[in-house]
């Protein structure tokens, strides 16, 4: 099946060396999975992704990606945290819930370098 997600990426933007502003971008993406538990998996994968992938805010050293809307067939609103509990889960590993009960992951500027590190001793 087909669904969409909406993401909210509190991030940061650069035109050029050394100089770093903070950025917000929504982004919606459309994904396939069997069903709507799978959907919510692809979805913390993909704002995972996001989160490692965007630069990181110079206010607070985070990017931040929060998944506003996940849609199923006829766009039926999938509300993730039922979905989730109605299965036996109550959250999902390096994920929050808002106020909002949005689900919502950050990586640190710390992590951002890590994995920088990470990816250039693997080349």
């Amino acid at each position: 099946m087909e669904y969409k997600a909406t993401f909210g990426i509190d991030c940061g933007v650069s035109p050029g060396f050394g100089v770093k502003y903070p950025d917000y971008e929504k982004r919606d993406e459309v994904l396939t999975a069997k069903d709507d538990i799978s959907a919510i998996i692809e979805v913390a994968k993909q704002a995972r992704h996001f989160s490692k992938d965007y630069l990181s805010n110079p206010k607070n050293d985070l990017t931040t990606v929060t998944v506003l809307e996940l849609y199923g067939l006829n766009r039926n609103t999938i509300y993730i945290k039922k979905v989730l509990k109605d299965k036996g889960y109550d959250c999902i590993q390096n994920f929050e819930w808002t106020n909002e009960e949005k689900l919502v992951t950050k990586c640190s500027m710390l992590e951002h370098l890590y994995l920088t590190f990470e990816s250039a001793l693997k080349e």
